[in-house]
């Protein structure tokens, strides 16, 4: 199906910085519980490890994406502390003073746009669920700023682009938020009144989730954004898809490859409902 660029509720500049934070805490406690990423945990590793640098610069940080859970299970395999740096187009100042007190965590309290990073520290790039946010040029921006840079890049998005996919966010979005609001939430006054009495909530959060679908890249578009920007084949880099706990995942893995490397891209085969731990192969990819 086509991409579109459809209008997300959370990316507007207008939009109240109280229902934002319910939307991004919301998704916060949904990774947190699931954990999607750590599947990939091992392939992360090896494009930091590929940095040769123990920065990591999170973009579009949200409320600190899958962090608490998955630097843990980064440095385990690294075998050395990672430094974490969580940025956002619109940071959120409550989270930052919260996790002042989180080693190997910071959130910049200042506005970082991820298509103008060439500023910030070296590190590997990361962005959880937010490339799709960004139209196709300055997607492509994105990827080759990181390449010209020669820093590694990791890309995962919690979404798939198919109408069966929006249709299911449709029709379960707004049962789910107002069915786990209470578990993945505190239940404060505010948040129950956007959720029960005026259902603000549970509307832009579907809304937000099936427009983002319709606006996640595919793994073909993934790899011609790679190809465009590492014209000269100094990256190697992996594009895949799998389901964990029935949740999908599409992922771009890209780091400078080592003089024994070949460059270019691997897609990894998809991989059903099998759960999180089951085994991946590589192969080659077909064009």
């Amino acid at each position: 199906m086509k991409r579109s660029d459809l209008f997300e509720f959370n990316e507007w500049a207008l939009w109240p910085r109280m229902l934002r934070s319910m939307i991004t805490d919301f998704l916060h406690a949904v990774i947190e519980r699931y954990q999607p990423y750590t599947r990939k945990a091992e392939l992360i590793a090896r494009a930091i490890e590929a940095s040769k640098n123990s920065t990591v610069i999170d973009l579009c940080s949200g409320s600190l994406g899958p962090w608490l859970h998955l630097k843990p299970a980064l440095e385990k395999r690294l075998g050395r502390k990672l430094d974490i740096v969580c940025t956002d187009k619109y940071p959120n100042a409550k989270l930052a003073r919260r996790i002042e007190k989180l080693e190997g965590i910071r959130y910049c309290a200042e506005s970082v746009d991820a298509r103008g990073v060439s500023s910030t520290p070296e590190g590997t790039r990361t962005i959880f669920n937010g490339l799709h946010h960004f139209n196709p040029e300055d997607a492509k921006r994105i990827v080759k700023d990181s390449v010209n840079n020669g820093q590694s890049l990791v890309v995962f998005e919690l979404l798939r682009r198919s109408w069966a996919d929006v249709a299911i966010v449709l029709l379960a979005g707004p049962l789910f938020t107002i069915l786990t609001m209470p578990r993945y939430l505190n239940p404060s006054v505010k948040n129950l009144f956007f959720t029960y009495v005026l259902p603000v909530f549970p509307l832009t959060f579907t809304w937000d989730a099936a427009v983002s679908s319709l606006r996640c890249y595919s793994q073909r578009e993934l790899d011609a954004m790679m190809r465009q920007a590492d014209t000269s084949g100094r990256y190697r880099w992996h594009i895949g898809r799998y389901r964990c706990n029935s949740l999908p995942v599409l992922y771009l893995v890209a780091y400078p490859k080592a003089p024994q490397e070949s460059a270019g891209g691997v897609f990894d085969p998809y991989q059903g409902d099998g759960g999180c731990g089951a085994v991946e192969f590589e192969k080659k990819m077909e064009l």
